[in-house]
């Protein structure tokens, strides 16, 4: 669920999806989940998107994805998808906050982190 507190504090304004996934349209908005199947927590716009291979992903890319370095992304991309191959063609899609969440609170993160802790920490 670390991508969701990313996505809330403005940290992460970009995420990379298998070519073979559910294709997103920019100029529309979508649910985000803390894991699939369950209720969406929020919703994002997307403003933009590129195909490209998993392994030419930049160092501001990097940082749009919410990690301090491509190591730290890398290990998560492993972590959520059970491999890495820097072959493997991706969608990059950058998005925003719908306005209506940016007004969330310190007090709504810490309630985001209790629901981390039951829920476990597996982004989608």
């Amino acid at each position: 669920m670390d991508h969701i507190l990313k996505i809330l504090d403005g940290t992460k304004t970009m995420t990379r999806r298998s070519v073979k996934g559910r294709h997103y349209k920019v100029d529309q908005d979508y649910a985000v989940q803390p894991h699939r199947n369950k209720p969406s927590m929020f919703r994002i716009a997307i403003t933009g998107k590129k195909l490209e291979r998993l392994g030419d992903i930049t160092p501001e890319d990097v940082k749009l994805e919410g990690y301090g370095s491509k190591e730290e992304f890398i290990e998560a991309w492993r972590s959520v998808n059970g491999g890495y191959n820097p072959q493997a063609e991706v969608i990059a899609y950058t998005f925003k906050l719908d306005p209506v969440y940016k007004a969330i609170g310190i007090g709504e993160m810490r309630k985001l982190k209790k629901i981390e802790r039951v829920c476990g920490n597996k982004p989608v």
